[in-house]
């Protein structure tokens, strides 16, 4: 029997029966996995505590046709995260949103950095609170479309290539005045600018409080638009 290890997310859990549960991770190695934790229901002491979201570990499993989980070890709690309600709301957020768009057995590098750095630096500005909660959340969801391979195109008009304000979700990019649709989402100029910095920025560009204050003017925008765009995804990309 040949055993596997790797340092690992804990995304989410699930009962299997009565003792059992399902564990989802995304590792460094592999990518998502959905591993069988054996009798954790009641082993809680011995394995599932080191399992509580957020949180980094080391975990050692056997792949197989019922991939199961062996052993877990802290690698870190992500403590002062758990003990701030917005941030650790957003953490989950964060978890929720790879899981939704991430497939098993796909391993990704940049992904795994994106999730490891947004934690670290979330960790990093909790004195911040729900700043930091909020605008990480928007960073990450914007990163992890972009990793993905549909970021959407926020420059000008895709038809004429013109100033544009648009959204169109179908097209997944700007129209102008001239060629938009009824349904498109109108996004003020801060509002895209906001969007264009969350998509094509790195966490190094935001290291001042006034810079994280300065998008999240647009949060209502922001929420909009990524959680729209989101959905528009997942229905007609991932099904």
């Amino acid at each position: 029997m040949e055993y596997f290890s790797s340092l690992a997310f804990v995304l989410k859990k699930e009962p299997s029966g009565e003792q059992d549960r399902v564990y989802t991770f995304y590792t460094k190695n592999y990518g998502k996995l959905n591993l069988l934790a054996v009798g954790s229901q009641k082993l809680t002491a011995r394995l599932s505590g080191h399992l509580e979201r957020p949180a980094l570990v080391w975990i050692k499993f056997i792949l197989g046709h019922r991939p199961k989980l062996v052993s877990a070890l802290e690698e870190n709690n992500f403590l002062p995260i758990k003990k701030n309600q917005s941030a650790l709301l957003s953490s989950l957020k964060i978890l929720s949103f790879l899981d939704e768009f991430t497939l098993e057995y796909q391993v990704d590098e940049k992904i795994w950095n994106l999730l490891f750095e947004s934690f670290s630096f979330l960790e990093k500005n909790i004195s911040h609170g729900k700043t930091i909660a909020d605008f990480v959340y928007f960073y990450f969801q914007s990163q992890l479309i972009k990793i993905s391979g549909w970021e959407p195109y926020l420059k000008d008009c895709l038809i004429c290539h013109q100033k544009a304000n648009y959204f169109n979700f179908g097209q997944k990019g700007l129209l102008c005045q001239k060629h938009r649709k009824k349904d498109d989402l109108f996004l003020t100029e801060s509002g895209l600018k906001s969007l264009q910095l969350l998509f094509n920025s790195s966490l190094k560009n935001f290291q001042s409080l006034n810079s994280l204050k300065e998008i999240l003017k647009n949060k209502e925008v922001l929420e909009k638009f990524l959680s729209d765009f989101s959905f528009f995804l997942k229905s007609d990309i991932i099904g």
